[in-house]
C-alpha cells in the first residue's frame, strides 16, 4: 500500500543488516499476499515508472520493490488472485524490459498447471529457484549446506478470491488432514533427495 514508500527502505535495511551479519546464510522469504488492489497497485502503470518498470503495469512497482529489496521465494496468497490469474501471470512474467519476479512462487496444494494462463509459468519441483516461475519448492544452497523451502496456499482460495481454473488440494476446504498430507508429500520429495533442512 501507500506506506510502503516509508515501510520499504525501512525493511531493506534490517534485511540488509541480516545480510551483511549473516552473508552466506541468509534466506529471505515471502508468506505472499504481496500486492493487494488499490492504488499502490494501480499506481505500477503509470507511464513515468518506465525508467524503474522497464514495461509499466498494475502490480509491477510492488514486485520490482520485492526484487530490489532481493526475496529469495514467496508463497502464493490469497491476495495474489484477486484480480484474477491473468494477471498474476502479468505481473510475475517478464514482459519486454520488465524482468518480472526474480524469485520463485510456491505453493503445494495448488496446482496451477490447470489455468491456462498460469501454466506456461510451471517449472519442476525441488530445484534450485528460478524467476518468473511456479512451483511447489525449491532448493537453494547456502554456505554448503541445501535447504528446501515449500509454499502452502489457503485452502478457502476459491471462495475468498478468485483463482480462475487452478485446482486446489484439498476440494474440501475444512479438510485439514488431507492438506497436511498434501504439503507432506512436498516435503518427502525434498527428503528423498537427501535435503535435511526444510522451510
Amino acid at each position: 500500500g501507500i506506506s510502503s514508500l516509508e515501510d520499504a527502505p525501512r525493511f531493506s535495511a534490517i534485511v540488509n543488516g541480516l545480510e551483511s551479519e549473516f552473508p552466506d546464510q541468509t534466506l529471505l522469504i515471502s508468506s505472499g499476499d504481496n500486492y493487494i488492489p488499490g492504488p499502490f497497485l494501480f499506481a505500477g502503470s503509470d507511464p513515468s515508472l518506465a525508467d524503474v518498470l522497464g514495461n509499466p503495469s498494475a502490480g509491477r512497482a510492488d514486485i520490482a520493490l520485492m526484487n530490489a529489496i532481493g526475496f529469495d521465494a514467496s508463497a502464493l496468497g490469497n491476495h495474489e488472485f484477486d484480480l484474477g490469474t491473468n494477471f498474476v501471470a502479468t505481473v510475475l512474467a517478464a514482459d519486454g524490459d520488465y524482468p518480472g519476479a526474480q524469485f520463485p512462487y510456491l505453493s503445494a496444494n495448488l496446482d496451477v498447471s490447470t489455468d491456462s494462463n498460469l501454466a506456461p509459468l510451471v517449472v519442476p519441483d525441488g530445484q534450485p529457484p528460478q524467476p518468473n516461475s511456479i512451483a511447489k519448492s525449491v532448493i537453494f544452497e547456502l554456505d554448503g549446506e541445501f535447504v528446501g523451502v515449500v509454499g502452502a496456499t489457503t485452502p478457502l482460495l476459491d471462495t475468498i478470491s478468485s483463482p480462475g481454473d487452478v485446482t486446489i488440494i484439498p476440494p474440501d476446504p475444512e479438510d485439514f488432514d488431507a492438506l497436511a498430507a498434501e504439503i507432506q508429500t512436498a516435503v518427502d520429495e525434498l527428503t528423498a533427495q537427501g535435503v535435511n533442512k526444510i522451510i
